[in-house]
């Protein structure tokens, strides 16, 4: 398409140049005259001619209209198609993934793709997490489309755009729009919309905090207040801050922490740390298990803890062993 609209705008420079010097030489008009009555006649606006044409500037007129306005119709032509095709191709692939949103289950919805947003979505989109963005600016939009990302176009704070998303069948949302006051609004349509939906959402204002809860958020974040302490942590104690670093850097394939629930009748269900064999066979460590109906974490569990079924450990591994280990709970 582009190519049609470079060979149209050569024909039109073409048929400029052809009718100028033509009628220059065959008239013996100035330039400034010739250049006028050539812009009128390939574009047939029909004023009345500069001067009165001989037998052979009637010729050329004649040349000029056959060839220029037809390179003026093929122009226009080109332009609007190529307009027209770029807007039903965005039209079709946005319904498409409206469509495909629309069909997903357990998944994650961003709610907002400026600084935080994008990040989230990357590392979702690198631990292969299916999710889809609901995002209000157009040219966000578009970009989001070129990255080829599952993109609802709308309000995050409307129930329509939220049930678009599938927010009924979410596992979580995470809200980080503009301002504390959307991410409340947004949090509580989510939360009627969907109970058992874990919502995350941003705050930057402290007084915002108590509000989000009480709308239904599981966790509020605060990233000035989360960034500072980082700060401080990483002079306080460099290398434990490091150790962590290492664990989420994005892309980094030596080390990840994963939490996994642990099914009922699997491999792990009723045993003992000892006998997991998690170490020996995976080479993965136990850093936390969160028993079920509890909140409570116990941290560094003795080897004789008993694993139940729903409940979640907290493993430490490569990620290779970690997908492995994840497999085979899957098979049994």
């Amino acid at each position: 398409m582009h190519k049609k609209i470079i060979v149209a705008m050569l024909m039109i420079l073409l048929s400029l140049v052809f009718g100028t010097v033509g009628y220059q030489l065959v008239m013996g008009w100035s330039w400034y005259d010739a250049l006028y009555m050539t812009l009128i006649t390939i574009t047939t606006i029909g004023y009345k001619e500069v001067y009165e044409l001989t037998p052979e500037g009637r010729a050329l007129t004649m040349v000029l209209i056959l060839f220029g306005v037809f390179g003026v119709l093929y122009a226009f032509t080109a332009v609007g198609q190529f307009i027209l095709e770029g807007q039903m191709r965005d039209l079709f692939r946005r319904r498409r993934m409206e469509k495909k949103a629309g069909s997903l289950s357990n998944h994650v919805i961003v709610c907002g793709f400026g600084r935080m947003g994008k990040i989230i979505a990357e590392e979702l989109r690198l631990r292969r997490v299916p999710f889809v963005i609901i995002e209000k600016k157009p040219e966000v939009v578009r970009q989001i489309i070129d990255s080829h990302m599952n993109v609802i176009e709308g309000d995050a704070t409307s129930d329509e755009i939220l049930r678009k998303s599938g927010v009924e069948r979410a596992r979580a949302l995470v809200a980080v729009v503009e301002s504390d006051a959307e991410n409340l609004y947004l949090t509580l349509s989510a939360r009627v919309l969907n109970k058992e939906c874990y919502i995350l959402s941003r705050c930057s204002e402290d007084t915002a905090e108590d509000k989000l809860y009480r709308a239904g958020a599981n966790k509020v974040i605060s990233p000035y207040r989360i960034g500072a302490r980082q700060m401080a942590e990483f002079i306080l104690r460099p290398n434990i801050m490091r150790f962590i670093e290492m664990a989420f850097e994005k892309g980094n394939i030596h080390l990840e922490i994963q939490e996994l629930a642990v099914p009922a009748g699997s491999i792990l269900d009723g045993v003992t740390l000892l006998h997991s064999n998690l170490r020996q066979n995976y080479n993965v460590i136990v850093v936390g298990i969160r028993k079920k109906q509890s909140e409570d974490m116990i941290f560094n569990p003795p080897v004789n803890s008993r694993i139940c079924s729903e409940d979640i450990l907290i493993l430490l591994g490569e990620p290779e062993r970690m997908d492995r280990l994840l497999e085979d709970i899957g098979r049994s």
